[in-house]
């Protein structure tokens, strides 16, 4: 009897310093880098009446989500391509390419204890670099941007996801262009 006694609350003591679930498959899903391709499609500018179609675009990112081990902000770097279509047979090719750096904020949703879904609001900076034709001549222009958005990934494995996202861009010029871009990425987590 007493050693059931002396037992009991010794069981007791190592149950309450058990980790909590959730928290303990939220540190197994924490990950360091992350790197993929997105797939970008912009809306014409909101108001702006613009002689070429909403481009699609190809950007390769790179995000550090070490900083602080319990707070889970993350940094990002991007470098983009869009392509442009003509609507006007006075305009011709054109292209842009976008550079840019972002801080976002990763919320995580644990499914198993390699799978889990990951809703990162996002800030940043962005500058592209566009030239375009019109009638012979080429003209290079080049704003920067401010962005903010969201992004949803589905994390199956440790290593691999895929996800989607909503950014609103503001296209810092003599008046401000405002423009929407949805994205689909899939990359590597490690």
């Amino acid at each position: 009897m007493i050693l059931v006694v002396a037992l009991g609350p010794a069981a007791g003591v190592a149950g309450d310093t058990a980790e909590d679930p959730a928290r303990a498959a939220a540190e197994r899903s924490r990950i360091n880098h992350m790197i993929g391709l997105e797939l970008g499609f912009a809306l014409i500018p909101f108001g702006f009446e613009d002689p070429y179609s909403s481009p699609i675009g190809l950007s390769l990112f790179y995000e550090l989500h070490s900083f602080f081990p319990n707070i889970p902000v993350f940094a990002g770097f991007l470098a983009s391509y869009y392509d442009f279509n003509p609507l006007n047979i006075h305009f011709g090719e054109s292209y842009m390419i976008q550079i840019g750096l972002y801080l976002g904020y990763d919320f995580l949703f644990p499914f198993t204890e390699t799978s889990f879904l990951s809703v990162s609001p996002y800030a940043g900076y962005k500058h592209y670099f566009r030239e375009h034709i019109f009638w012979s001549d080429r003209i290079l222009t080049n704003r920067p941007i401010l962005m903010a958005g969201v992004r949803v990934d589905l994390h199956v494995s440790r290593r691999f996801f895929f996800g989607v996202g909503l950014e609103y861009d503001l296209i810092l010029d003599r008046s401000p262009i405002n423009t929407m871009l949805h994205t689909d990425r899939i990359g590597l987590s490690f």
